[in-house]
């Protein structure tokens, strides 16, 4: 277990969003914070490769599988 230091505004904003999400721990928030980011920097990416709806599709279940 470790320890993390923030300020005030971030964990009132931590903590709502723990309320939102209806889980039980602040690492869960975390962790679907970093899924979040993920998923939108691959969806950038992908932008980027000028790919139409289908091939990011087919892409982004390509990477899942190899995820596992």
């Amino acid at each position: 277990m470790k320890t993390i230091a923030v300020d005030e505004d971030t964990w009132k904003a931590i903590k709502k969003l723990k309320r939102k999400l209806d889980v039980n721990s602040y690492d869960t928030v975390i962790k679907i914070l970093l899924k979040k980011w993920h998923s939108s920097e691959l969806e950038e990416k992908l932008d980027e490769m000028g790919l139409d709806e289908e091939e990011s599709e087919t892409a982004q279940e390509l990477l899942n599988m190899l995820k596992g």
